[in-house]
């Protein structure tokens, strides 16, 4: 039996699984209750509820950019909490986003129950993403 994952760990899998598509190893890391929440005014802002919500939204994002890449900076770990520092490039047509990104994931019995993502600059976010 292997030992439970450390959050960091944890947050490492979740950010490949997102990276590689892999959509049952993102399931597997997030609580059938998780809300992912993304600051803004813009087309991916608001609450996204479960599996299916937080897909969606991935999907969402991916269909809104011709090329996205996303680059970790570093995670900060305080008991169940975990925050990655991220920096994200996106095109949409003649549209360009290089932005410092905050990811704050609360995970409960190994699984992300709720997430926040926080831009550095939240107006740049929301001209690219509108």
């Amino acid at each position: 039996m292997n030992p439970p994952l450390t959050v960091v760990d944890a947050t490492r899998r979740l950010w490949e699984a997102i990276a590689d598509g892999d959509v049952s190893r993102v399931r597997e890391l997030l609580a059938e209750d998780v809300v992912w929440h993304s600051h803004g005014r813009n087309a991916l802002s608001g609450d996204h509820r479960g599996h299916d919500g937080v897909l969606d939204y991935l999907a969402l994002a991916g269909e809104l950019t011709d090329e996205m890449v996303l680059t970790l900076r570093r995670i900060f770990v305080a008991a169940e909490t975990t925050v990655v520092e991220y920096d994200l490039r996106a095109t949409r047509g003649a549209r360009r986003l290089e932005v410092l990104l905050f990811l704050r994931l609360e995970w409960v019995d190994g699984r992300v129950r709720r997430r926040n993502v926080i831009p550095f600059d939240q107006a740049d976010s929301d001209r690219f993403w509108s």
